[in-house]
């Protein structure tokens, strides 16, 4: 918590300047939840944005993101900065999503731009975890005795 309040307090100070650009850190706490949301508002001066974090199997992530006065760009990246995608954002209003089947691993979302007046964003990510091999082989098991009942009891009847 005192991570996020130094990190206010950091963006604070430096977006006195506008010639400085903002780089702040955060993290979703680690392990990426089912549903984690982030926000920014007040932006004028450029900056970039990380939000960290890691993911424990392979999972299915979708990203949602909504800006007002914010020209820039939204990436999801490894967490050695290798690109995996990213889109443009800008305009009045701007709203947009995206979505991935990634593998066990550290990654963050990169925000970068600047507002065009007093600019603010919200970063919603969700996270499901896919299902593995063993799940479809039980489901169709399941489906076959359902089947074979159902055959058997039209035989009887």
């Amino acid at each position: 918590m005192k991570l996020k309040l130094l990190a206010a307090a950091s963006l604070v100070a430096l977006s006195a300047t506008a010639a400085q650009a903002v780089t702040l850190v955060d993290t979703f706490g680690g392990a990426h939840g089912s549903f984690e949301v982030a926000a920014e508002a007040g932006i004028a001066a450029p900056f970039f944005e990380t939000y960290a974090f890691t993911l424990g199997s392979t999972s299915n992530v979708q990203l949602t993101f909504a800006s007002i006065n914010v020209l820039g760009a939204v990436g999801l990246y490894k967490a050695d900065s290798t690109p995996v995608d990213s889109f443009a954002v800008g305009g009045t209003q701007f709203s947009g999503s995206d979505s991935w089947t990634l593998a066990a691993g550290s990654y963050f979302y990169g925000v970068s731009g600047t507002g065009t007046a007093v600019g603010s964003y919200t970063l919603t990510s969700t996270v499901a975890a896919v299902p593995e091999p063993e799940t479809y082989a039980l489901l169709a098991a399941g489906l076959g005795i359902v089947g074979f009942v159902a055959s058997r009891r039209r035989r009887n009847d």
